[in-house]
């Protein structure tokens, strides 16, 4: 699997964003984004007991496995699982979610530069671009590759000029992407399903 520099790419489980579109409060449990709706939060859980997955990636990727949200808290973050960013991850359907950003001061913060912002249906700190040029700092891994809900352009680490993918396949955007379980590490699945 491949990784990206520090918290660059941040998911979302819950948020309410503020007036501002950008999120400002979050919870681990309980509320989660209706991707139908333009970012208001509403509350729903499966039968489980868990919010249900609201994390909807273009690209299909190898995620890492988990029973509770300690299991997706890197190793050195102190204070996580914690309500609060940026130690706020989750566990949904067995499948790590990274912590939601909730303001663009706590992402300039961990990653100069970028700003909380709607991918794949849920808020993640990523810096917008245009062209490759404010990529450069991230490594050459990275480029002008994604996009934002409403459309904007985003810095995302590259297979096809950067670190290759594991077992997952490199695509045409040049995004590492997994078909099925074989193709992930050992305590990783392919969100594929």
């Amino acid at each position: 699997m491949r990784r990206a520099a520090g918290f660059l790419v941040l998911l979302c489980v819950a948020c309410d964003p503020d007036d501002s579109g950008h999120a400002s409060d979050a919870s681990s449990t309980g509320t989660v984004i209706d991707p139908s709706s333009s970012g208001a939060a509403s509350s729903s859980s499966s039968s489980s007991g868990e919010p249900d997955s609201v994390y909807a990636p273009e690209v299909h990727t190898c995620r890492k496995e988990c029973d509770f949200a300690a299991d997706c808290c890197p190793a050195d973050l102190e204070n996580c699982p914690s309500p609060g960013f940026p130690g706020n991850f989750g566990c949904v359907n067995g499948l790590c979610v990274p912590a939601p950003c909730e303001t663009d001061a706590q992402c300039e913060a961990i990653t100069p530069g970028s700003t909380c912002n709607d991918v794949d249906g849920v808020p993640q700190c990523v810096i917008l671009c245009d062209s490759d040029a404010p990529c450069a700092p991230l490594g050459s891994g990275f480029a002008c590759g994604g996009e934002t809900t409403d459309g904007q352009g985003y810095c995302r680490e590259r297979c096809d000029i950067g670190t290759p993918c594991l077992l997952e396949e490199c695509n045409a955007e040049g995004i590492c992407e997994c078909a099925n379980d074989d193709q992930c590490v050992s305590g990783f699945s392919c969100d594929a399903d």
